[in-house]
């Protein structure tokens, strides 16, 4: 009898995994979480590096509305921008494996297939470091 109980609980825990979907792999996530806050399409590349630990997202930035046109007011863009997308990657609405082991980001935004702005944030880091470049 408790060896029948013990194949129902099983049989029950199968079935009831099997019916949910499995998460995203880890590169997809990151693509969608970010792409959700910055716009469809915008997420060109997405690499996982150290053992699943570091992710590296390259962003194209053509036909984003948000960007400001005066380059003067990049700094607090990409700032801005950068703490969102990572903040959503660190902390997603939903649990992820692949998400939780990631300790840093890397973003790579380019703009006319030139490369405008990185930014990298460390999961133990308030805000990301960005950087503007010529």
């Amino acid at each position: 009898m408790t060896g029948l109980l013990a194949a129902g609980a099983v049989l029950a825990l199968v079935v009831g995994t099997a019916g949910q979907a499995a998460p995203p792999p880890t590169t997809a996530a990151v693509r969608n979480l970010i792409e959700s806050f910055i716009g469809t399409g915008t997420v060109t590349h997405v690499f996982l590096h150290a053992a699943g630990r570091e992710v590296e997202v390259h962003v194209r930035l053509d036909g984003v509305r948000s960007l400001p046109p005066d380059r003067a007011d990049w700094g607090w863009f990409f700032r801005d921008v950068s703490e969102i997308a990572t903040s959503r990657v660190f902390r997603p609405p939903l649990p992820h494996q692949g998400l939780e082991r990631l300790t840093r980001i890397r973003l790579w935004y380019s703009l006319g297939g030139r490369l405008v702005a990185r930014a990298a944030r460390d999961r133990s880091q308030a805000a990301p470091t960005v950087v503007l470049l010529p």
